[in-house]
């Protein structure tokens, strides 16, 4: 019987796949344009980036406990900014260039394993709305993911024929990736403990040794940040225990954030998928007759299960609250691995390729429809922050005698870049910004070990005294409300008997002893509307209020 060989194996491809594979760069590209356009002015995790890159050599060291990526994201930004500055609209640039650099690395990922385009890929990550949103900021998750698809390309083309011109490109990728990213670190080990696994398969042990020296040598370059950066960096982290469920919970939140379709094609792919490359692996080779797809179905299953287990256990023993972007490195993978078990099920029959291309361009088509056709507008129309029409608002409306409070304290980060009014600022805490790199060194070394309210007395006083006379309090960000009979939590010197160092806690009673200091002049608060978009980043969509001194003094709340 004559077996028909697929388009995709001939190098000939159709015009039904050519139309699929324009269509979905069109949507990745498009919705990269939207989120790149309304992104708006830069949040406080970006702006502590550009303060990073912009500071002395001995800050920028110091700061490296108190950011969530290795030097070269750091080295990488100092040289755009020393070509085209640290201005708003050259930093946006940076990450659009970013977003738009993950299209081509998924092609280079996903190429050597004899795939010709890479569309579950596109439609699962590039379409994503957490990467075209969150890997097109001013910050290292874009490259993170970038350098770990470029690693996965490597490792597929000199990963199933070893030679020295391979293995130093594997290595070279290696160093990239995990210091482009922490994460990258427990992806690289999965990636080299499946090629080992494959090369055990075919008793070619130097090759096994070569893998786990590659990943030894990586691992040596992590050294200084083991002992120097992460030590600092368990010290000040910001704590909010909780558990895996929790986790959990975020990452099926970044999986349903482009709407119903996702979720749903995603399970139906996978679960394809996993069948195609279990059969695939499960496959009995002669030694004298290797299959190299098989080879390739047994490191994807090993790369997926190893990736998923070391990255799940990164996020678990990080001892912190997670946010949809930390698992951009789980995403890449999942995309990754259900693009290259579908095209083994593509080579079965020589209508498969097409099909494929069919299906998934409706997908992607689906995704990015329910993306956009909201009542408010496309989801990626994303604008990270709203702190900057805040002090613009600030800017016309406030006066000389009038001081700002800024809470969290870390709001001020953002704050300090685009508030240029008449009006005294501060947080509560009220840190050094000149330092706000150290911001939660400070915190934890200089407030947390002291009580409530003693850790605050002076922003107390200045709060006081701004309503006594006559002054408003313009109030940025979260805020606490006591009932007229209410006392403010008070707190020990940290740690608390009861909370620890857990800085919530440690805010909250901040807020609510700066509100029982207003009430003991008396005040009236209203909240104050300063328009925004629909879609502004959630730990940035900064509410005003404004408190008005009305000289009825409440001191039932205030501690005697």
């Amino acid at each position: 019987m004559r077996i028909r060989v697929p388009e995709s194996w001939t190098g000939r491809t159709s015009t039904q796949e050519w139309i699929a594979r324009g269509l979905l760069l069109g949507l990745a590209v498009g919705l990269r344009w939207i989120a790149f356009r309304s992104a708006g002015a830069l949040w406080r995790d970006e702006v502590h980036s550009l303060d990073m890159a912009t500071g002395t050599y001995d800050s920028w060291l110091y700061a490296l406990t108190n950011d969530s990526f290795p030097a070269l994201w750091q080295i990488t930004l100092r040289g755009w900014i020393t070509l085209f500055g640290a201005g708003d609209n050259s930093a946006r640039w940076l990450g659009f260039l970013l977003g738009l650099s993950v299209i081509p690395a998924l092609w280079w990922a996903v190429k050597p394993f004899r795939v010709s385009f890479p569309y579950w890929s596109l439609v699962f990550l590039g379409l994503d709305p957490s990467l075209i949103v969150f890997g097109g900021e001013v910050r290292g998750y874009g490259l993170g993911v970038i350098s770990l698809l470029i690693l996965f390309g490597v490792a597929g083309r000199g990963g199933f024929s070893p030679s020295i011109k391979g293995w130093g490109a594997l290595l070279l990728a290696s160093l990239v990736a995990v210091h482009y990213s922490y994460t990258n670190c427990f992806m690289l080990a999965a990636v080299l403990t499946a090629l080992a696994i494959g090369a055990l398969r075919h008793r070619l042990y130097r090759n096994a040794i070569v893998f786990m020296a590659i990943g030894f040598l990586a691992a040596c370059t992590m050294l200084p940040y083991v002992l120097w950066v992460m030590p600092r960096l368990a010290k000040v982290v910001h704590q909010s225990p909780t558990s895996f469920v929790d986790r959990l919970h975020v990452f099926m939140d970044a999986i349903d954030w482009g709407g119903s379709i996702r979720p749903i094609a995603w399970s139906l792919v996978a679960m394809t998928g996993t069948w195609v490359a279990v059969r695939k692996a499960c496959t009995r080779i002669k030694p004298e007759n290797p299959d190299l797809d098989t080879d390739r179905a047994t490191f994807l299953l090993s790369f997926a299960v190893l990736g998923t287990l070391g990255f799940w256990a990164y996020v678990q023993g990080l001892g912190v609250s997670t946010q949809q972007w930390y698992y951009l490195p789980l995403l890449t993978l999942m995309a990754v691995t259900a693009d290259l078990t579908h095209a083994m099920l593509a080579k079965r029959r020589s209508e498969y390729p097409v099909r494929t291309a069919k299906i998934s361009a409706m997908v992607g088509l689906a995704i990015a429809c329910q993306m956009c056709l909201t009542r408010s507008g496309p989801l990626v129309a994303y604008r990270m922050t709203a702190v900057d029409l805040v002090a613009d608002h600030l800017k016309e409306n406030a006066k000389e005698n009038d001081l700002v409070v800024v809470t969290p304290w870390y709001y001020g980060h953002s704050f300090n870049r685009y508030y240029h009014g008449p009006a005294e600022w501060i947080m509560i805490p009220n840190i050094d910004r000149r330092a706000f790199v150290a911001g939660y060194v400070e915190v934890h070394e200089q407030r947390l070990p002291l009580s409530t309210p003693e850790s605050i007395k002076p922003e107390l006083a200045l709060i006081r005294k701004t309503l006594q006379s006559g002054g408003r309090i313009w109030w940025v960000g979260a805020i606490s409300t006591l009932s007229s009979n209410q006392k403010p939590l008070t707190l020990t010197a940290a740690p608390d008997p009861i909370y620890g160092w857990t800085e919530k806690y440690y805010n909250e009673s901040w807020w609510q002893l700066a509100i029982a200091e207003a009430r003991s002049v008396g005040f009236d608060m209203k909240l104050v509307d300063v328009p925004r978009p629909s879609y502004v980043n959630p730990p940035e969509n900064t509410p005003l209020y404004v408190l008005e001194p009305n000289g009825k003094p409440d001191t039932a709340s205030y501690p005697k």
